[in-house]
C-alpha cells in the first residue's frame, strides 16, 4: 500500500511540473496548440513504451478498442480538454492558484462520485464529512493566500 501512496504522490509531482511546462508552452503558442503538442509528444512516448514492453500489434489494438464501449473513451476527450483549459488558466492566475482550484474541484468531484457509486445507508454522512473537510482545506488555502494586513 505504501508503494501506491508514494506512486500517487510522485504522480502529483509530475502533474505539477507538467502544468508548469504546459503553461510556458501556452504562453508561446496558445492553450490549444500547447495541448496539441503535449498530446502528440505523449502519444509518441506511449507508443514507444508499448512497442518496447508489449507485443502489441495494430490488429490487436483494433480488437481491444472494439471490445470496449465507445462511451468509455470520453475520458481521452476530457483529458485533452483538461490540458487545454489548464494551459490557458495557468497563464492567467498562476501555477499555485490553478493547482489549488483544480485539486479542490477534483476532491469535490471524487466525493460526489464515491457517494453516487456507494449509495449505501450512512454514506450521506460520510460524504458530508468529506465535503466539510474539503471546504476547510479550501478556506485554509484561501486564508494562507489572502493579503496580509
Amino acid at each position: 500500500m505504501l508503494s501506491f501512496i508514494l506512486l500517487a504522490m510522485f504522480n502529483g509531482v509530475l502533474i505539477g511540473f507538467s502544468r508548469s511546462f504546459n503553461g510556458r508552452l501556452s504562453m508561446s503558442y496558445g492553450p490549444f496548440q500547447a495541448s496539441f503538442c503535449n498530446h502528440i509528444i505523449g502519444f509518441l512516448f506511449l507508443a514507444i513504451l508499448l512497442y518496447l514492453f508489449t507485443e502489441l500489434t495494430l490488429s490487436s489494438i483494433s480488437i481491444q478498442i472494439s471490445a470496449v464501449p465507445i462511451s468509455l473513451y470520453i475520458g481521452g476527450i476530457i483529458g485533452a480538454f483538461y490540458v487545454a483549459i489548464n494551459s490557458l488558466v495557468l497563464t492567467k492566475i498562476g501555477v499555485v492558484k490553478s493547482a489549488l482550484l483544480v485539486i479542490s474541484a477534483q476532491m469535490i468531484t471524487g466525493v460526489v462520485i464515491d457517494y453516487i457509486q456507494r449509495n449505501t445507508q450512512g454514506s450521506l454522512l460520510d460524504a458530508a464529512a468529506q465535503l466539510l473537510g474539503i471546504i476547510l482545506i479550501v478556506i485554509g488555502i484561501y486564508l494562507s493566500k489572502a493579503p496580509k494586513e
